[in-house]
């Protein structure tokens, strides 16, 4: 375990609050303490260069004050380059009666708020790899309903979802997850405990030399956390809690910087060109994980737009709709038939929302991973490449014209 001094700062954990999260059973009777559902908090905490100097926003700060005024167990994970439990000694707060409790609370989350900015003990970033880490802590402390929180999760620079790799960036949470269970790198809650929730607070925050991300880029990245999270078993909530804009801070232990991806254009369909436009995985018009069910609506609906123009200005144009997958190597023959067809039929539902004649889309299709010019996405170990089984999950428009 790491041991902190107060020279170098404490790491420390914090629970959630009830109105934001839900997790707690809150009383307007002044003095009764709120019943928290959960037994335990373990706060993962990523004070490295290229992000803001962390904090705790304000219901994670009031809820963690209700745990340790219960004495509950908390557990810190730092999140650099060699993930660890730090040591902190007794955090409890002494409740002799209520001024000397409100003085130890206090000190005690002064501590608190100071441990988060812990100075890294190696190179890089890797929450996802500090999950792992905090998953096995809290199983050893007993805890069977725990609550993790990991402040500015986002930009990994090493370990299974390294943002640094194209391949990952450029992904959907549906293919990384795919490519995490396939490699067995997929961290699960469900075996270990009763419930496991998660809040993700200050996602995909950054600081200079890092190139901020784009509220989009910032979308995406929380999509892929909420997506791999939830595959592992976890309830997960976000706090979209602001951070502040603190310098990092100093450390001779360096992270990578990451180039945002540049967010998606829909380019103009020219008036007499009959042609087939995509839709992947990394589009606005992207679905959430194994569901047939928009991550951003409002997205796939600007997205769309130019298709049900162009279908709208002319009643004798037509189109086909059809959704793909990626293969999973089920053995199943209809494999992702089921699903795809489910998204075609959503994005033609959409273009008829969005004015077109129902006549005009003349058929819908659900071809799974096996269609014209799906593209190889596993390398020659058979291992998942991420980013190419994003592209091969996708809605196809194939559109035709009489001119």
């Amino acid at each position: 375990m790491k041991n902190i001094s107060f020279s170098h700062r404490f790491l420390t954990t914090c629970v959630v609050i009830c109105v934001l999260f839900g997790l707690v059973s809150c009383s307007s009777d002044e003095g009764e303490k709120p019943s928290l559902t959960t037994d335990g908090v373990v706060l993962i905490t990523n004070s490295h260069a290229n992000v803001p100097r962390p904090d705790l926003s304000k219901g994670v700060s009031q809820l963690l004050g209700d745990a340790l005024d219960q004495g509950l167990p908390v557990v810190v994970v730092s999140a650099d380059g060699t993930p660890e439990v730090a040591d902190l000694g007794d955090l409890k707060v002494d409740t002799v009666n209520p001024d000397v409790q409100r003085e130890s609370r206090k000190r005690v989350m002064n501590r608190i708020r100071a441990g988060i900015t812990v100075l890294p003990n190696a190179d890089g970033a890797a929450s996802y790899d500090a999950f792992t880490v905090a998953i096995k802590q809290a199983n050893s402390e007993g805890m069977r309903r725990p609550t993790f929180v990991c402040i500015e999760c986002g930009l990994d620079a090493q370990g299974p979802i390294n943002m640094a790799r194209e391949e990952i960036l450029n992904s959907d949470a549906e293919s990384i997850t795919a490519s995490l269970k396939e490699t067995g790198q997929l961290v699960t809650f469900g075996d270990r405990f009763e419930q496991a929730d998660v809040i993700l607070q200050s996602v995909g925050a950054t600081a200079a030399p890092q190139q901020p991300f784009s509220p989009r880029g910032i979308s995406r990245l929380t999509d892929i956390w909420k997506g791999v999270l939830t595959a592992g078993g976890a309830t997960v909530t976000v706090d979209e809690h602001q951070p502040s804009s603190r310098e990092p801070i100093e450390t001779d232990h360096t992270v990578p910087t990451i180039t945002p991806p540049a967010d998606p254009t829909v380019s103009p369909i020219k008036p007499c060109s009959p042609e087939a436009i995509s839709f992947d995985g990394a589009s606005k018009a992207r679905f959430q994980p194994e569901l047939s069910e928009w991550v951003d609506a409002a997205e796939a609906r600007e997205a769309l737009r130019p298709v049900a123009e162009w279908l709208r200005a002319d009643a004798t144009r037509t189109a086909v709709v059809s959704g793909t997958t990626a293969d999973i190597r089920s053995g199943d023959p209809e494999e992702g038939k089921t699903l795809s067809l489910a998204r075609a039929r959503v994005a033609s539902d959409l273009l008829i929302e969005l004015g077109v004649a129902p006549g005009q889309i003349t058929d819908v299709r659900g071809l799974g991973p096996h269609y014209p010019g799906r593209v190889e996405d596993r390398e020659a170990d058979g291992t998942p490449i991420p980013s190419l089984m994003t592209k091969n999950r996708k809605i196809i428009v194939e559109l035709a014209s009489h001119c």
